[in-house]
């Protein structure tokens, strides 16, 4: 079991081992040097012995907290053995700082307990963020350039239209001015021939 633990000390994330009650049995030392940074006060002792469990139903009773109800589901669910794993996206965000982590909890194979992580994906959120971001400003773009495109098209069927109208009544004026002509060659030939008679 120590073994275990020390592979759970060289990980980056966050992680803790609840046993069968909720109670924290462990936490590796990324989770340790992460309360440590938040409040100097508290070490890693403090938190083993916890029930997470607990943590979490009355962060939810006490301020509403869904992410904490969320959680508590999640975990009951696999201690009930509904399910085997669960994870989940959730903000925690401070004043100054705008943080994203992933929750993933399992059960420890042929035991109760259950095995906790968080890892920090601020990056990834933000990043998806911005390509979202990005993705409507070029939407919008698009949209604009969309409309411009619709009106000079309509601008230009319409001057197709004036310009159609145009060659037509050109078509019936030139029309109008050959018949002219022919009548007028027609009382040439008819004046050449009273004449000649």
């Amino acid at each position: 079991e120590i073994s275990d633990f020390a592979i759970l000390d060289s990980l980056n994330e966050e992680i803790a081992v609840l046993d069968e009650s909720g109670i924290i049995v462990h936490i590796n030392h990324t989770w340790g040097q992460s309360i440590h940074n938040m409040d100097r006060n508290l070490i890693r002792e403090n938190i083993i012995g916890i029930n997470y469990l607990d943590v979490c139903r009355n962060s939810y009773l006490n301020s509403n907290d869904t992410i904490a109800k969320k959680v508590l589901d999640g975990l009951e669910k696999i201690y009930n053995l509904e399910i085997n794993n669960f994870s989940m996206e959730y903000p925690c965000h401070t004043p100054k700082i705008q943080q994203w982590y992933l929750l993933q909890a399992a059960r420890i194979q042929n035991t109760k307990r259950i095995i906790l992580s968080h890892t920090d994906i601020t990056e990834q959120i933000l990043t998806t963020l911005k390509e979202k971001e990005k993705t409507k400003r070029l939407e919008k773009r698009i949209e604009r350039k969309s409309e411009t495109v619709e009106s000079l098209k309509s601008s230009l069927h319409r001057k197709m239209i004036e310009i159609i109208r145009k060659d037509s009544a050109l078509l019936e004026k030139e029309d109008e001015v050959y018949q002219a002509f022919l009548k007028e060659r027609d009382l040439i030939e008819l004046k050449k021939k009273l004449i000649s008679t």
